[in-house]
């Protein structure tokens, strides 16, 4: 298991309101830009609950727009394969709401990419302004996103405050 050091001053410094964040923020940084070999490695040594904080910030944090939750959205489920792994986390956290509309952006991402033999069209931001129900559905999607991304995060926030042994280890 790793666990984020941290001394007791910089530990009492941390912000409740996004603790989650906070406490795997050290480790999407020692992963970014790396190869997938070097992400695996790390996320085989992370426990339960860290990787699903950790999951649910590689999506969130992509998510700023509807064009990018539909790209993401794809890209996690091809290109990556942590699809999985994104909704298994929001189930450690038990938030039906973010389950539903994971589900929900996955169902629009299928039926609009994957062909019968099982490959999939590339996604591409264009879809979006090409197809008018595409982009309704999406932008449905982000909405309800938005809404509930909040809660979850206050979810993760109280169950890190609760659990520090699983998350940090004071130096």
């Amino acid at each position: 298991m790793i666990r984020v050091k941290m001394s007791f001053a910089e530990f009492r410094t941390l912000d409740k309101q996004s603790i989650s964040w906070q406490c795997v923020q050290p480790l999407t940084m020692q992963v970014r830009g790396q190869n997938f070999e070097v992400k695996k490695a790390l996320v085989d040594q992370l426990n339960e609950a860290q990787l699903s904080t950790f999951m649910f910030y590689v999506y969130h944090n992509h998510i700023g727009s509807a064009a990018e939750l539909y790209w993401f959205t794809q890209y996690y489920i091809t290109d990556i394969k942590a699809w999985p792994a994104i909704k298994a986390g929001v189930r450690f956290y038990s938030d039906q709401v973010m389950s539903d509309i994971l589900e929900e952006a996955e169902g629009i991402v299928v039926q609009r990419n994957r062909k019968e033999d099982g490959s999939w069209c590339e996604a591409k931001p264009s879809d979006l302004e090409q197809d008018e129900g595409l982009s309704q559905a999406i932008q449905a999607v982000y909405d309800k996103y938005v809404t509930a991304s909040p809660r979850l995060i206050e979810i993760m926030n109280a169950y890190v405050s609760q659990h520090l042994n699983e998350f940090i280890e004071l130096v």
